[in-house]
């Protein structure tokens, strides 16, 4: 959709993050040394500015816990558990920040990130791969389910106030949308194609289900107002050609033929 954060670029840089989250054992130790001398220079005070190009937490056994640093010229922090493995990674560029939360298996399991797009909060399964996701953006608010392709499977957004929810297919087409609109509720039903051929809308005195061809064209409406219900036939070029309605004076039919010219109508001595 037209409104999406660009999860892609919160994704790339993701896996720059894993791709840096160790430190070389040297520079690990260059960086202990250098912590420790700026320590003993001081002469017990401490020191007002600390310099770096990096951190490192270790355990009591050696193992390394967390890290600042910077990773292409970008400031990262990451965490590890008891094992070593990169669990929460914390990123800023001038694109936006982001956080990242990663499994024991260091497959990347939450993502929320800030671009100037807007927001978003994305869910990935055990394998990795995206399944949600919850964004903020300029248009309005989104929420977004994938199956297992990562494909987009259902989107509800908030647009000007009123909800929309719209599902969609293995080939991303749009097949069932539902909506609330500043005149009433409406239900759309689409083919393989996306092409609409179904649609419920209710609102005001009126309530009207019609059925396209795959062209387009309306060829049969039913519709209930005030007055009753109303069953209406068109041809494929949209052309009325049978109409029959329960209304207050009783039933009526009307017949035409493929040029909208009048056929029958009853009752003939309606008043």
């Amino acid at each position: 959709m037209s409104t999406d954060v660009d999860t892609n670029d919160l994704n790339a840089r993701v896996r720059r993050l894993e791709k840096h989250n160790r430190w070389t054992s040297g520079i690990a130790t260059l960086a202990v040394v250098l912590l420790v001398g700026t320590w003993l220079l001081g002469a017990h005070q401490a020191p007002k500015v600390i310099q770096a190009k990096g951190f490192l937490l270790a355990d009591d056994n050696g193992v390394e816990r967390g890290h600042f640093a910077l990773a292409n010229g970008e400031p990262t922090l990451a965490l590890f558990d008891e094992n070593g493995k990169n669990r929460l990674a914390v990123e800023c560029t001038e694109k936006g920040a982001q956080l990242a939360l990663f499994d024991e298996k260091e497959r990347t399991r939450g993502i929320f990130g800030l671009t100037k797009q807007g927001s978003a909060l994305v869910v990935f399964d055990e394998n990795g791969t995206r399944r949600g996701e919850f964004a903020s953006v300029t248009g309005g608010p989104r929420i977004t389910l994938y199956d297992g392709n990562e494909k987009p499977r259902a989107s509800l957004t908030l647009t000007n106030g009123r909800p929309n929810l719209m599902f969609l297919d293995e080939n991303r087409k749009a097949r069932g949308w539902f909506a609330l609109t500043k005149d009433g509720v409406g239900i759309e039903l689409s083919d393989e194609n996306g092409r609409p051929r179904g649609l419920f809308t209710c609102g005001g005195d009126i309530a009207k289900l019609t059925f396209s061809d795959e062209k387009g064209e309306v060829q049969g409406a039913f519709s209930l107002t005030k007055d009753g219900p109303m069953l209406a036939l068109s041809n494929e070029k949209g052309r009325l050609q049978g109409a029959f309605a329960l209304g207050k004076d009783g039933p009526r039919l009307v017949l035409a033929d493929e040029n909208g010219k009048l056929l029958f109508f009853a009752p003939q001595n309606s008043k």
